[in-house]
C-alpha cells in the first residue's frame, strides 16, 4: 500500500472508471476534476500492477477529525483474493489512529465486515410556501453567487458555524453541482446551498431566521414547496411548517474515539436533560454523564455478560433507538433528549466522498 504521486492521478481515475463503469470526472467533479486531490489516494500493488485503490479525505468538524473513504475498488481480475481486507487492514493500522470517526458510503453488508455500520440520522422536510404566510420577508434579499463563491468571505460567522475553513468551503462549492445563495436582511447574513435538480436545500447557515430564508428561497425559485435536509433535532423547529417529512440514515460509520466523539457532539445538543447512561460493550463500558453545562465520558475496560453490539451502540448514538434490541433497559426519555448526536447532514452530499 502506498500513496500515489501527482503523475499517477489520471491512471488511477481511469482504473476507477473501469471498475465502476463511470466517468469520475463527471460523477464527482469536486474530487476528480482538480489534480490537487491526488494526495488523498492510496493504491494496492502487486509487482507494480495496480490491484486496488481508495480515497481517504480528511474533514474537520469542530474539534473532531473525520476521515471520509471513497472510490474503494479492486480490479475485476483480482477480486476474492483478500485485497479489500488488506486495504482495510492498512486503514486500521496506518490511518485510524489519527482520526475520531471514519465514514464511507456503500453496501451495508460489505462494510459491516470491516466495522462500518450504516447510521447517522438526516431529516428531510417538505415545506410548502403557503405554510410561511405569517413571515414578513420584505427586507430579505437573495443573491445567486454560484459563479462568485468568493462573496462568501462576508459570512465569517456562518462559516465558523459550519465547521469548515473558508478555503475548504469555497473549494467544495466550486466543484459541487449546486446553487449557492447569499441572503441578507439588514445587517444579518446567511448562505444556502440548494440542489436545483432535487429541489432541496442541503445546507443553510447564518444568523437570519431560517424560516425567512426558506420562504425567500421558495420565492426566488418560484416553487410551491421545497425540501430541506438537516439534523433531526434542528428539524423540530420547522415541524409545523412541513407537510411531511422523512428520516434516513446516510453513511457507514466507524467510531474510533468514543470518548472524544460523545463529549464533543453531546455538548452541541440543545435542551438536553441532566442524567447518566451506561452503554456496555462486550469488553468495555461507557459511562456518560451530563449535568449543568458539563459532559463527562468515562471508558472502563471490563467484561460484560449482557451488552450491546457495536452496531447497536452506533444506532443509539447516531441512529434510531427503536431499531435497537430491548435486552438492556435504558432511560428512553434521556436517550431521546441526547441522541441522535449531530453529524453534518452534508456527509452524504457536498462533504461526502
Amino acid at each position: 500500500m502506498r500513496k500515489i504521486n501527482k503523475k499517477e492521478f489520471n491512471k488511477i481515475i481511469a482504473f476507477a472508471n473501469e471498475q465502476f463503469n463511470l466517468d469520475f470526472a463527471t460523477y464527482l467533479p469536486r474530487l476528480y476534476s482538480d489534480d490537487k486531490n491526488y494526495k488523498y489516494h492510496y493504491i494496492y500493488e502487486v509487482n507494480h500492477e495496480l490491484w486496488g485503490m481508495f480515497l481517504a479525505k480528511p474533514l474537520k468538524y469542530g474539534r473532531l477529525k473525520l476521515l471520509g473513504l471513497g472510490t474503494v475498488c479492486v480490479d475485476k481480475g483480482h477480486r476474492n483474493k483478500g485485497v479489500m481486507q488488506e486495504m482495510f487492514n492498512f486503514i486500521v493500522e496506518d490511518l485510524e489512529p489519527n482520526y475520531d470517526i471514519i465514514y464511507l458510503s456503500g453496501d451495508k453488508a460489505r462494510y459491516e465486515k470491516f466495522g462500518y455500520y450504516k447510521s447517522g440520522a438526516k431529516c428531510i422536510l417538505r415545506l410548502k410556501a403557503k405554510n410561511f404566510f405569517d413571515l414578513d420577508i420584505t427586507n430579505v434579499a437573495v443573491f445567486d453567487i454560484s459563479n462568485d463563491i468568493e462573496k462568501l468571505d462576508t459570512v465569517d460567522l456562518a462559516v465558523k458555524k459550519a465547521f469548515r475553513s473558508q478555503d475548504s468551503l469555497n473549494d467544495i462549492l466550486k466543484k459541487a453541482d449546486h446553487n449557492v445563495y447569499l441572503v441578507k436582511e439588514n445587517k444579518d447574513v446567511s448562505y444556502a446551498i440548494y440542489n436545483k435538480i432535487a429541489n432541496e436545500v442541503v445546507e443553510l447557515i447564518g444568523n437570519i431566521n431560517e424560516k425567512k430564508v426558506l420562504k425567500a428561497l421558495l420565492k426566488e425559485n418560484n416553487k410551491e414547496d421545497i425540501y430541506y435536509s438537516l439534523d433531526v433535532k434542528k428539524a423540530k423547529a420547522l415541524y409545523n411548517y412541513a407537510d411531511n417529512y422523512g428520516i434516513t440514515n446516510f453513511v457507514n460509520l466507524k467510531v474510533v474515539n468514543y470518548q472524544k466523539v460523545i463529549s464533543e457532539l453531546l455538548l452541541a445538543v440543545k435542551d438536553k436533560k441532566n442524567g447518566s447512561l451506561e452503554l456496555r460493550f462486550v469488553d468495555k463500558t461507557l459511562k456518560i454523564t451530563f449535568k449543568g453545562k458539563n459532559v463527562k465520558v468515562i471508558m472502563t475496560e471490563e467484561v460484560n455478560e449482557v451488552y450491546f453490539t457495536e452496531q447497536e451502540i452506533i444506532d443509539i448514538l447516531f441512529g434510531n433507538i427503536n431499531f435497537v434490541s430491548g435486552k438492556i433497559d435504558l432511560d428512553l426519555n434521556l436517550v431521546a433528549s441526547w441522541f441522535p448526536l449531530p453529524l453534518p447532514s452534508t456527509l452524504a452530499s457536498i462533504d461526502g466522498v
